[in-house]
């Protein structure tokens, strides 16, 4: 019965930005912490095992929480790439860059810069609230940055 919670808690902690993951991996230490102590300590069977329950249920949110931004990373990496051919056949098939990216949705998530000529373009996004990529069409390469 635990276990649902406890994968959805951890989904939704990985795709939080650091500071609040930051937050968030205190809080399941403090809750850890708490019922590490419960279970070692209580006599009473009942308290036992509802300490072994949550110190499972804070173990599997954490390593989902891991897991899920994991995946939202490699996401956002996926996606860059995908925008970047996608600029590349705009100025094969028109011989410059466009003025901004296609989507809303591309618009919000990144950082589109072009150059005046339109011959050469940088396309940026926030990794994890601290850190962000760059891509660079002049060096045809990816910096990461804080």
């Amino acid at each position: 019965m635990i276990i649902i919670p406890s994968i959805i808690i951890g989904i939704i902690l990985g795709q939080l930005e650091i500071f609040s993951q930051i937050k968030a991996v205190i809080i399941l230490t403090v809750i850890f912490v708490i019922s590490l102590i419960t279970t070692l300590v209580s006599k009473s069977g009942k308290n036992r095992n509802f300490g072994r329950i949550m110190l499972g249920s804070v173990i599997l949110a954490g390593v989902i929480m891991l897991l899920s931004t994991s995946f939202k990373i490699s996401n956002q990496k996926k996606t860059a790439n995908e925008i970047i051919l996608k600029l590349k056949d705009f100025k094969s098939k028109n011989g410059v860059y466009p003025k901004k990216l296609e989507t809303k949705e591309e618009n919000d998530k990144y950082t589109y810069y072009v150059d005046s000529t339109k011959k050469n373009f940088k396309l940026r996004y926030i990794v994890d609230g601290w850190h962000y990529r760059e891509y660079s069409s002049e060096t045809n390469d990816w910096v990461i940055s804080d």
